[in-house]
């Protein structure tokens, strides 16, 4: 009986720790950017820097709008520094993930924060939208970004 009672009392606290670690994990915000090929670091103060690996091309990062659309004309703005090409690109889906269409632009990045609007018109208010701020060649590159937003127009 007294092994009984230890063996329930060992794991009564490893089910309370681990417990404790979940909740933790939840509280802790995640950045809302996935990186592919690439790591996105928050260097706090709304700027973030993208280092890719440069094993293949469109490395970078993607941003999935959250909120509703409240116009099928849409703009995508983003300030940017760092060294090389990237391409600015947005793809629509459909609820059901379906692709529509997208569109890019290419930018040579500057040593100095430039900001770039791209504009869009959705196929519907309720399509899904995802921003990709991605490498144009198979290459290793540093870059920075902040204040991206989608703007309804």
């Amino acid at each position: 009986m007294n092994k009984f009672l230890k063996m329930l009392l060992i794991s009564m606290i490893v089910i309370l720790s681990i417990q404790s670690y979940a909740v933790a994990d939840e509280d802790t915000p995640g950045i809302p950017y996935f990186g592919t090929g690439a790591n996105v670091t928050d260097q706090g103060n709304g700027i973030y820097t993208v280092k890719t690996e440069g094993d293949k091309e469109k490395e970078g990062f993607v941003y999935s709008a959250s909120d509703p659309f409240t116009s099928t004309k849409v703009e995508v703005q983003v300030s940017l520094k760092g060294k090389g090409t990237v391409l600015l690109q947005v793809s629509e889906t459909d609820p059901r993930g379906r692709f529509i269409k997208d569109k890019n632009m290419e930018i040579q990045l500057t040593e100095d924060w430039t900001t770039y609007n791209l504009p869009f018109e959705l196929a519907s208010k309720s399509s899904q939208l995802d921003v990709l701020i991605v490498t144009k060649d198979a290459e290793k590159a540093e870059f920075s970004f902040k204040d991206l937003k989608i703007l309804n127009k």
